[in-house]
């Protein structure tokens, strides 16, 4: 019953707040108005006896309000010396797409698979199997919230995948629930989870909280991670895609603040393969604390089973590209009836080796082969290219076409050629 003893209170519940259930701060005064300065709780129990004295506590404690530790409350920061921080490096699950303590965003439109991905890799966890020579560094147990899927769809998924049904929780009841809600920790410490999954993201955030202000979502998501952090588990959050998304960077396609991808560590997109709709590819478009993995190949098979087939060379650059290939197809516009398409092959077959075309040159050109010019300005030409097309022309004609080439006087252009193949060669070593 004194300063000192109040701060030292206040400094002791600031850190037991993150990891307790709850915490409160009692006022002996309220039980013995007259407790003497620097009293404590042994003066109450000899004034009152130990029956009624530890009585009159418990009482205090059922009616002290619950603590809520405060900006205010925080210790002061201080200056440290970076060489006395030691180096931790990154904890993985499934390195890179996995880390310990953080979280990994599964973001798609709906109907892309990206449930059925989420429940393949809770069973690989739960059964410790590569995922295409991938290891999981840390098998064990997977809490799953979902409110999208009934539960025996989910076991169904799993179990088609391979999973250990054993280790693969689910929590009932799962709507009432926040990322933060405490029966959450209390299930992860109980199973000692290595992977928790919430399907999807704004179904965990609470009444209170706007998923598009971040001054709101990061603070919850920071708490959620700190509690992976403690129970040195990963995190895995799926979200549904916004309309607009394809106008956006890839890492910010999900609904939602800019500051729900900012706040992951690791970030995966998930598109119907372009090529073959039956295929799903997971394309890995944030890494922050490793360089990006491949993009996973899978199939989606009887009860949501999933089947790995390998990886893909499509990047998260490639998206905008994919997404206005379908527009363009709906209307009619095919890859082969595309008017550079067009022109770019007329032009490599009329002078094979290839060669420099002047802005100038290519538009009259293009207006001789197609009746029209192929492009409207220099900036409409670079997009096109630079949007995915130079890839796909080199992947589907062979053809190398590159913009913004100095030619002679100075003249800027593009520069068409045919892709080769490395020749092989022999190199003869002598006998010394």
């Amino acid at each position: 019953n004194d300063v000192p003893g109040r701060d030292f209170a206040k400094e002791a519940a600031n850190k037991i707040y993150p990891v307790a259930k709850d915490v409160r701060i009692l006022d002996l005064k309220e039980i013995w108005p007259e407790l003497l300065e620097h009293g404590d709780t042994t003066d109450v129990i000899e004034h009152f006896g130990d029956e009624d004295g530890l009585r009159m506590i418990r009482e205090l404690a059922n009616r002290t309000d619950v603590y809520r530790a405060s900006k205010k409350s925080k210790t002061a920061p201080i200056i440290v010396k970076a060489s006395d921080i030691p180096y931790e490096p990154p904890k993985w699950l499934i390195a890179p797409y996995f880390q310990r303590g953080k979280g990994t965003l599964i973001q798609a439109d709906s109907g892309a698979g990206k449930t059925a991905f989420v429940c393949a890799v809770a069973a690989h966890v739960s059964n410790g199997v590569p995922i295409l020579g991938i290891p999981i560094e840390t098998p064990g147990a997977v809490l799953i919230l979902s409110v999208e899927d009934d539960l025996p769809i989910l076991r169904g998924r799993i179990e088609a995948s391979g999973g250990n049904l054993d280790k693969c929780h689910f929590m009932t009841n799962a709507a009432g629930l926040t990322f933060n809600s405490p029966e959450i920790e209390q299930a992860i410490k109980q199973i000692q989870a290595k992977l928790v999954i919430f399907d999807p993201f704004q179904a965990f955030l609470g009444a209170g909280v706007d998923m598009f202000k971040a001054n709101q979502t990061r603070p919850e998501l920071a708490k959620l991670f700190e509690m992976c952090d403690r129970n040195d588990c990963a995190c895995g959050i799926v979200a549904h895609t916004g309309k607009s998304r394809f106008e956006k960077s890839p890492v910010n396609m999900s609904l939602g603040s800019v500051d729900i991808p900012a706040a992951m560590r690791s970030i995966f997109q998930i598109i119907r393969n372009p090529e073959n709709e039956q295929e799903c590819i997971a394309i890995h478009i944030k890494s922050s604390n490793a360089p990006k993995g491949r993009s996973i190949v899978y199939t989606i098979g009887d009860r949501g089973g999933v089947q790995w087939n390998g990886f893909s060379d499509i990047r998260p650059e490639d998206l905008k590209f994919i997404a206005n290939r379908k527009e363009r197809e709906k209307s009619g516009v095919t890859y082969e009836n595309e008017p550079l398409v067009q022109v770019f092959n007329q032009l490599i077959t009329d002078r094979p080796g290839g060669g420099f075309w002047s802005y100038s040159e290519l538009k009259a050109e293009g207006a001789k082969i197609l009746g029209f010019p192929p492009f409207s300005d220099l900036n409409d030409l670079r997009t096109r290219l630079d949007s995915g097309l130079a890839r796909e022309l080199q992947q589907k004609d062979g053809l190398i076409v590159t913009h913004s080439v100095p030619g002679k006087g100075n003249a800027r252009g593009v520069r068409i050629e045919r892709y080769k193949h490395p020749q092989g060669y022999q190199v003869k070593i002598s006998d010394g």
